[in-house]
């Protein structure tokens, strides 16, 4: 789910404080916490900044909230395919479901294997 997370973000090739300055391009508006929740999902959290405390449920609801909004603000087409999806856990299995319901009325798409 991260590569996915990444390369929808637009910082798949970036590293660093390059990849956060993409995030918060995208992010903007959002809560700053919420940023830093998911610098730590995508892999390029700045490790001189401390996470805040979240249980992970919220965590969850938090990083599904943000990433929905940005999805959904998204303007550039772009199309996703995800293969193995009948290997994925329940919770990614159940995000991957919301993500596709939403992804309806956006100007992007999925398409989603078993194969």
């Amino acid at each position: 789910m991260t590569r996915l997370l990444r390369a929808g973000s637009g910082v798949a090739d970036l590293d660093g404080q390059a990849a956060r300055d993409r995030a918060r391009e995208q992010g903007r508006g959002a809560d700053p916490q919420d940023l830093l929740l998911l610098d730590d999902q995508l892999g390029i959290a700045d490790p001189e900044v401390p996470l805040p405390a979240s249980d992970p449920d919220a965590r969850r609801r938090r990083l599904t909230a943000l990433i929905n909004t940005a999805s959904l603000a998204r303007t550039d087409p772009a199309l996703f395919i995800i293969e193995g999806v009948d290997r994925c856990g329940q919770r990614v299995d159940a995000a991957a479901t919301i993500h596709w319901s939403r992804s309806q009325a956006t100007a992007y798409g999925s398409a989603m294997s078993s194969g």
